[in-house]
């Protein structure tokens, strides 16, 4: 996993944060991104590829055109006993 993947969950994260009654476990992720050298604060400001940016529309847009799908989403991809566990939990 790359820093531009890294980067990506992040943003996800995020974005379910504030759409879902989801919230990031930040503890995890900061080891996340400290694993790539990058911050949390990195993870928002470092310049993106066109190809990243594409990929962060597209979370984003999921979000506003179904957050109900899109939180349920989140949840099984990040949430406990999903591929990346323990990213998000429940509020």
């Amino acid at each position: 996993m790359g820093k531009e993947f890294a980067i990506l969950i992040a943003v996800h994260l995020a974005t379910a944060e504030m759409n879902c009654p989801l919230r990031i476990e930040e503890g995890r992720l900061a080891r996340l991104l400290s694993h790539h050298g990058l911050t949390v604060r990195d993870a928002f400001t470092v310049p993106r590829s066109r190809e990243l940016q594409e990929e962060i529309e597209k979370v984003r847009a999921g979000f506003r055109d179904d957050w109900e799908r899109a939180c349920d989403a989140a949840a099984r991809s990040f949430g406990p006993g999903a591929p990346f566990e323990g990213y998000l939990q429940p509020r």
